[in-house]
């Protein structure tokens, strides 16, 4: 099906260590970095379709995806991933937030949300913490689709010994 692990011992963690084996570090024409798949694995592709939603996907998608890979790798269940999710650091500096609001329209929606909150101090402050809802969506969109991979699996495991 997917994985390089036996079914009956895959955990959110393992998932997650599985698919940033097969990341990689892009050099845009402009010279900006990003993350993207090294090579095209189905379910690795699948994963980040469902936790990006009905957005349209780009190098954006695939990048969010590796953050939130990166802050969840450690878990073993749902419940640990999403506590280190909630932790997740938006981006820091004013190049990286601008760039990720011009990504999509879709990303005023996180702003409004942010702003209506409560009061910050600042724009950058604003849009960062409308980084942050993004992260987090995505990432409980993720784990989500994590789960039922490993709910798949499982029930196929259980099938197969019957």
């Amino acid at each position: 099906m997917m994985m390089h692990e036996s079914s009956h011992r895959q955990t959110l963690g393992s998932l997650c260590r599985v698919m940033l084996q097969n990341y990689t570090r892009h050099t845009r024409q402009d010279g900006r970095k990003y993350w993207d798949l090294r090579e095209d694995v189905d379910w690795q592709h699948q994963l980040v379709m469902d936790a990006y939603g009905e957005r349209m996907l780009c190098p954006e998608a695939y990048a969010s995806v590796f953050r939130i890979l990166m802050e969840i790798y450690i878990a073993e269940n749902r419940a640990q991933a999403e506590e280190f999710l909630d932790d997740i650091e938006p981006y820091a500096a004013a190049e990286e937030l601008s760039g990720w609001l011009q990504s999509s329209t879709q990303n005023l929606d996180y702003l409004t949300r942010a702003l209506r909150e409560r009061h910050y101090r600042d724009g950058a402050e604003a849009l960062a913490r409308a980084h942050q809802l993004f992260l987090i969506e995505i990432g409980q969109n993720l784990i989500e689709a994590l789960s039922r991979m490993i709910r798949k699996a499982h029930g196929a495991v259980r099938a197969v010994s019957c």
